[in-house]
């Protein structure tokens, strides 16, 4: 037997603000189903409606899901005491800040204080736990049996440069250097073939590629060769790629 059709009155028209309770006695009885219809007032209609938008931000705001989580769950420090903001929320909010390119205060609401998302990224940026996290994260789906390395220079805001003359107990300063360009920092960057990081290093902007390089030449993975531009066309680096098994794929300088 078909379920009966109801029709709102028209100042509910709206499925919004109508909302049916049917209650069957039984699926074979002979008899027409009963149904009671009850409306809801607007009140108890817009405080639904507000827990559903909730809901559905609350599901926008987050930016990793379950299974991400679970590969670098981890890798996060362990709390100790009071327990901390929900992980899963702080790093979404922090993916959001970096990646729209905005201030900490212009994150939205939803993530909670900014200040929370500024205080957890510095902190374990300075433990290194994004640092594991790409390491891990990278190596694990990366094609390594061809690498290529390359550096790019980073403009430096000028409220930050007079932070490159800086060093705090006796360890080295801002990443940031004096260039013909100004003052910026450099990018060494070593991929895969597909293009995707697998190691990077900053420093200033006045080191060479060489010095860059010599320091991502320790962390190499295994692979078969290594491409890069003329900027790594040393006879050292060579020979040090040749010793791990990788065939240097460089192009020669003009005065070689």
């Amino acid at each position: 037997m078909n379920s009966p059709t109801i029709e709102p009155p028209g100042e509910y028209n709206s499925p919004i603000f109508y909302h049916a309770k049917m209650e069957f006695t039984s699926i074979s009885c002979p008899e027409p189903s009963r149904v009671r219809v009850s409306f809801l007032g607007s009140g108890d209609v817009s405080s639904i409606r507000d827990r559903r938008t909730l809901v559905d931000e609350k599901s926008n705001l987050y930016l990793l899901n379950h299974q991400e989580m679970r590969c670098i769950r981890k890798l996060l420090p362990k709390w100790r005491g009071i327990p901390r903001v929900d992980d899963k929320l702080v790093l979404s909010g922090i993916i959001y800040v970096i990646r729209n390119g905005l201030c900490w205060k212009d994150a939205p609401r939803g993530y909670g204080p900014y200040k929370t998302l500024y205080s957890r990224f510095i902190r374990w940026s300075r433990k290194g736990i994004f640092l594991r996290i790409l390491y891990r994260l990278a190596r694990k789906s990366a094609n390594i049996r061809t690498l290529m390395i390359d550096a790019t220079y980073i403009p430096v805001h000028r409220t930050a440069c007079s932070l490159g003359l800086r060093k705090i107990a006796g360890k080295q300063g801002r990443r940031i250097g004096k260039t013909p360009g100004g003052w910026t920092s450099k990018l060494h960057i070593v991929t895969d073939e597909d293009g995707r990081p697998i190691d990077l290093y900053l420093s200033g902007g006045n080191v060479s590629d060489y010095d860059g390089a010599k320091v991502l030449l320790k962390r190499f993975p295994r692979a078969a060769q290594l491409l890069a531009d003329r900027g790594y066309d040393a006879d050292w680096f060579r020979k040090a790629l040749k010793k791990k098994g990788i065939e240097p794929c460089v192009p020669g300088r003009k005065n070689r």
